[in-house]
């Protein structure tokens, strides 16, 4: 692997590994059958053997469409895919019943376990709501023009998203609903 500056990496694994220590503390930490560290954002396959463990490359973290850090794993037989939930997971126990996480500052890769909590959905509405995070809804003569500028191909859906501040679900869902 060639590094940043073209520097041939021997051990590419080693050197991300060292991002999350800071000031000779350890900021992984364990969960299942793999590390986490919510400094960086990264997770690791962690294999116990022999009385050791054995730790794996970094797992591939991608940004959502919706700007959460997403990772495909499974944890004690339950699929998560995004990296606050593992986080909340590792840092605060088990999601209550009808139960979410919410990110308290409202920035969505800010993963810090102080920042996480467990918020009913009504809740998490409601901090949205009160932060301006909630997208508005299009009206009937918006509809229209995002009907006709999609179809004569002038805008991507990314492009209306912004153009009319709303979500790209709000827009799919008026060709949907014009498909019926």
């Amino acid at each position: 692997m060639v590094g940043r500056f073209g520097i041939r990496l021997l051990f590419p694994e080693i050197i991300q590994i060292e991002l999350c220590v800071i000031g000779m503390k350890r900021f992984w930490k364990r969960i299942g059958n793999y590390e986490i560290c919510w400094r960086t954002n990264q997770i690791r396959r962690a294999t116990p053997c022999d009385g050791r463990t054995y730790v794996g490359r970094l797992l591939h973290t991608y940004v959502s469409e919706g700007g959460y850090i997403g990772v495909k794993v499974t944890i004690d037989k339950k699929h998560y895919e995004r990296f606050h939930q593992i986080v909340a997971l590792a840092y605060h126990g088990q999601c209550p019943k009808e139960k979410e996480v919410n990110h308290e500052d409202c920035n969505k890769q800010n993963n810090d376990p102080r920042n996480l909590e467990y918020v009913t959905r009504k809740e998490n509405v409601e901090h949205a709501k009160k932060n301006g995070l909630m997208k508005k809804k299009l009206t009937e003569n918006m509809i229209k023009e995002v009907i006709r500028l999609r179809l004569t191909s002038k805008y991507t859906v990314a492009e209306i998203e912004k153009k009319y501040q709303v979500s790209c679900e709000t827009v799919r869902s008026v060709f949907r609903s014009k498909d019926r």
